[in-house]
């Protein structure tokens, strides 16, 4: 018996060590407390920036940094630590909220929104480290700008292929306004993101683009879904299609999609550490699909995760 069963071990051992087996992420991707994803993709690399929630009270989305991390696989993930804090902007004070970073003119830039008022932009020529304040002044400001709605947080920026990049943010109205060629200021008056249908928008804004089609993603509120809609133009009017993630077991929602090596992904945040909760959340990441008529089909939340790539 002890003979069979150290056979059967070695057989078991033999399989799942097997060169082409494929290795499998378990969400959520990183063991400490963070959320918010924005995914950036680098060379042969995928970024992750996260909101730090293991820095903050606990009791609020209170932390003063941000978070980095990155995977060639998207199974064994490096955490970079903060690439970037409050104390960056001298003309900030708390809350370092949802986050987003793009590559573009040999720089990375890094939005942040703070004090519930404001949204920054950092410039590295890393995406890890070395990031500094950009302007030396808020990109949006709440009062200083038209139009800006009653929270101007949640950045997420998305660069077309005809190279014109916009800014899209905001809770309760989703806004756009197009970012110069420099990534560091803005072009035109801040605009509304209209989109008809059976759909409620609270935050979370996000764009991402595939056969011609843009895909405007967003949470329906507290707690939300992470619901789409459609256009033929980055600015719309969009058309609501449908549910992509349903609610999470958190009273917030918040999503990241984008291609890598071949496939669409999208990051979301959940409730899966101990002692983790609404301002404890986790990092986790799914396979995302299109359908032949462009449509997304709902994508399940698993504990798996997705394979090496």
């Amino acid at each position: 018996m002890t003979v069979y069963l150290a056979a059967v071990l070695v057989a078991v051992t033999s399989v799942l060590l097997m060169p082409g087996t494929p290795a499998f992420a378990v969400n959520p991707i990183v063991k400490r407390f963070a959320a918010d994803p924005s995914i950036l993709v680098s060379g042969n690399r995928m970024y992750i920036y996260a909101t730090d929630d293991a820095s903050n009270s606990g009791s609020y989305w209170d932390s003063k940094a941000w978070r980095v991390y990155s995977s060639t696989d998207l199974v064994t993930w490096t955490d970079h630590g903060a690439p970037f804090s409050i104390g960056g902007f001298r003309w900030a004070r708390q809350y370092a909220w949802a986050p987003a970073a793009v590559a573009r003119n040999g720089y990375y830039y890094f939005y942040a929104p703070v004090d519930r008022t404001k949204i920054g932009v950092a410039r590295s020529t890393s995406p890890v480290t070395g990031f500094a304040d950009a302007r030396g002044t808020a990109l949006i400001e709440k009062g200083r700008d038209a139009n800006t709605g009653e929270e101007p947080i949640d950045p997420a920026v998305f660069v077309d292929d005809d190279g014109q990049a916009y800014l899209y943010f905001g809770t309760r109205t989703p806004k756009a306004v197009r970012l110069n060629r420099d990534m560091i200021s803005t072009s035109g008056a801040i605009q509304n993101v209209t989109i008809t249908g059976a759909t409620t928008y609270g935050e979370a804004p996000h764009m991402h683009k595939r056969n011609g089609i843009y895909y405007f993603s967003y949470s329906t509120g507290w707690p939300g879904q992470i619901h789409y809609a459609t256009a033929t133009s980055p600015l719309g009017p969009f058309t609501y299609r449908g549910v992509i993630l349903d609610y999470t077991n958190v009273s917030t929602n918040h999503q990241s999609i984008a291609a890598y090596n071949g496939r669409w992904y999208i990051a979301y945040h959940r409730n899966g550490l101990p002692h983790g909760g609404d301002f404890r959340r986790s990092l986790a990441i799914e396979y995302l699909d299109h359908n032949a008529d462009g449509t997304i089909p709902r994508v399940p939340q698993t504990s798996t995760g997705v394979g090496a790539s």
